[in-house]
């Protein structure tokens, strides 16, 4: 390992600005965890349950209750109640860490401050892109199994893959499908369209076709929001989305309660206990803009060392940091009240799955 040496103080190199050195630090696309914080949930506060990380924490509904095919009004009418459930939260933890030395930066350009200022960057930016990859597969993982609103010969349900099938022929009028499907399904409030790169651009497209032209395409979006993101969704198809009504999907995060505090800078970085506390981390829409922020438990700790072979000394002090935080996804609760027929033994959900076909 380099260990800092490239830039150790032999001649008269200057660091770089910090404008010169976004584009090693560049913001990662974290487009798909912005439509999480757009449509947080606002239930329960489910991080203030877990008090601790062993500790299961876990959610209650109301379900509804089946029409039980009255006809008339009588005078001793009868009526099962209604019901409700209990499911339980899931946690993920996304970890990195990173470690400088006192005299690393003694004879370097960087400096002790520069290097773990950029060591606290790396690491939640690491953290970022492996939240965003874990938010993705959580929310495929949710994706519906019954779909109610076929749309015969423009699109169709894949039962086996769970995606709707958009024809190829139907590409252009894509959102109005997609929409029209949502809306089969009982769902006519705002959507929201996580778009892979391919559907985004046709998308695009599609938006820029306005009154003076040729084919008017854009009255489609008025009810859909797109986010773009730079990750395949799904193989296969000629651009893909994960749709689903705003404010019916989020993510709850959560840190430990003694990381709720600023951290005392000098314990942590003179003692071997060291300590723990809190860093604010932005999250970042599909246009490099801070969406929202979320607090991540920060824990440092300094101990002797040997760092001669890492560009330090022999009689050194080396600082350990690592950053963290966990995660709950959730989606709004349904029932097994649509698993019938065809869909008997299915998973519905309010997340759905959509891809174009390919010519």
């Amino acid at each position: 390992m380099a260990n800092l040496t490239p830039t150790n103080l032999l001649l008269g190199f200057e660091a770089v600005t910090e404008e010169f050195q976004k584009p090693e630090f560049r913001v990662p696309n974290t487009a798909a965890l912005s439509t999480a914080i757009v449509g947080a949930q606002n239930l329960n506060p489910f991080a203030e349950l877990r008090t601790r990380e062993d500790r299961a924490t876990w959610f209650d509904f109301m379900i509804s209750k089946a029409d039980e095919g009255a006809t008339e009004r009588l005078y001793n009418h009868t009526g099962g109640s209604i019901d409700s459930l209990r499911r339980q939260i899931t946690w993920g933890t996304v970890v990195d860490t990173f470690s400088i030395s006192e005299k690393q930066c003694d004879n370097n350009s960087m400096g002790f401050a520069g290097v773990f200022q950029a060591g606290i960057r790396n690491s939640y930016q690491k953290n970022l892109v492996k939240f965003d990859n874990a938010f993705l597969a959580l929310l495929k993982a949710d994706v519906t199994q019954i779909n109610l609103g076929g749309l015969t010969g423009r699109a169709q349900w894949d039962a086996v893959n769970n995606i709707f099938d958009i024809a190829a022929a139907q590409k252009a009028y894509t959102m109005a499908l997609i929409e029209a499907n949502m809306n089969n399904n009982d769902f006519n409030n705002q959507l929201i369209a996580l778009v892979d790169p391919v559907m985004f651009i046709d998308a695009k497209n599609q938006m820029n076709q306005g009154i003076g032209n040729a084919t008017n395409l854009a009255y489609q979006f008025g009810n859909v929001s797109l986010v773009k993101t730079n990750k395949q969704l799904y193989s296969g198809f000629d651009g893909s989305a994960i749709v689903f009504p705003a404010g019916l999907m989020g993510l709850t995060t959560w840190i430990p309660k003694q990381n709720r505090k600023d951290i005392d800078e000098e314990k942590a970085m003179t003692t071997v206990n060291g300590d723990v506390g809190r860093i604010s981390i932005p999250i970042y829409d599909q246009n490099g803009n801070v969406m929202d922020t979320l607090d991540a438990a920060i824990s440092i700790y300094t101990k002797r060392a040997d760092t001669s072979l890492r560009n330090g000394n022999k009689q050194d002090l080396l600082t350990e940091i690592e950053i963290s935080w966990d995660y709950a996804y959730l989606s709004a609760p349904l029932s097994t009240a649509r698993a019938t027929g065809d869909f008997a033994g299915k998973t519905d959900s309010v997340i759905y799955a959509y891809g174009v076909l390919s010519d």
